[in-house]
């Protein structure tokens, strides 16, 4: 079944997303709040130094007026907001969310000044019960969605229904979802892998072998697990 979606951000990952769900067949929005990237989505279909060779498609509506966006009664509100200023932004979400079937949280990261999860602040700053929260995450670079090349990511929430129609709303040939109730796992996972991920381009950088890169790889993923 077709849903109506609004996706809060246009970055690389929030237009991959919204291009995602248009091809599974749904009627996307995204709203941009940066006055020059909004610009250049409604000009070029594209953003200078975003997704190179990628263009929007038409059909994909673009807003920068969130109050009108969220006027028409979205059924998914998908949040692509880098995680530092995830919190502000939500903070002038007129009507709180409050009549989404479902918040899907798209962003990784911890909030550096509270240590809150992204789930964690929606539901704070949004006012969205938990319930109605599922965060979408794995490894999924945008530049390589938008070509289709395959990918596996999870949904993670609180009501298996939920999770369950998220993961059927975002699966298509070449993007795969699985489901987990393990929401805090999978937001502190998503987060905690970056660290492991910037000391094995460290590594690279060094000019250390596969021997270390495994190593580090090993013992980095038995500490997230701690």
């Amino acid at each position: 079944m077709a849903e109506r979606v609004l996706i809060l951000g246009g970055g690389a990952w929030g237009l991959a997303v919204a291009r995602l769900l248009y091809t599974a067949g749904h009627e996307v929005t995204v709203w941009e709040g940066m006055p020059e990237s909004y610009r250049q989505l409604v000009t070029g279909r594209s953003v200078e130094g975003k997704l190179p060779g990628f263009r929007l498609p038409d059909e994909i509506g673009v807003t920068d007026n969130l109050r009108d966006a969220l006027a028409d009664d979205p059924a998914i509100v998908a949040v692509a907001i880098p995680a530092q200023h995830m919190a502000a932004v939500l903070r002038t979400v007129p009507g709180k969310l409050h009549n989404a079937r479902a918040v899907v949280n798209l962003s990784k990261g911890v909030e550096v000044d509270s240590l809150r999860r992204m789930s964690e602040v929606i539901e704070e700053e949004a006012g969205v019960p938990a319930e109605r929260i599922v965060t979408l995450s794995g490894p999924s670079h945008a530049e390589e969605v938008v070509r289709d090349m395959p990918t596996t990511v999870v949904a993670a929430g609180h009501s298996p229904e939920l999770v369950g129609r998220v993961q059927e709303m975002f699966s298509t040939r070449s993007f795969r979802v699985y489901a987990s109730d393990d929401l805090t796992g999978v937001e502190l996972g998503g987060a905690l892998k970056n660290i492991v991920a910037i000391a094995a381009g460290i590594a690279d950088g060094l000019g250390l072998g596969d021997n270390t890169k495994g190593a580090l790889i090993t013992r980095g993923l038995a500490e997230i697990t701690r």
